[in-house]
């Protein structure tokens, strides 16, 4: 059984928009407040939840985007367009 990047990454680009309906909100938000540098400890401030609540969320990120670590991540981001660059 293919892994969900794999099966995600295998659609045209406009298809890809799906992974937005696999990722919850709160992931999203993370992976936009990990895109801007901010450490675990600092999103769990900024967003009023536990350092575990963080890494479980950011662990999940890692599984679904098929990532093995934060930067691969920001790239599947990207790729993704669940991230933009802003200036």
């Amino acid at each position: 059984m293919h892994n969900m990047y794999q099966q995600i990454n295998a659609l045209p680009n406009l298809e890809k928009v799906t992974i937005q309906k696999i990722i919850s909100t709160r992931e999203n938000q993370i992976l936009e407040l990990i895109s801007h540098g901010l450490s675990t400890k600092d999103i769990s401030k900024k967003l009023f939840l536990s350092k575990s609540t963080i890494e479980s969320h950011r662990q999940n990120l890692l599984n679904k985007m098929d990532c093995k670590n934060v930067a691969q991540l920001i790239r599947r981001g990207f790729e993704l367009k669940l991230l933009t660059a802003t200036l």
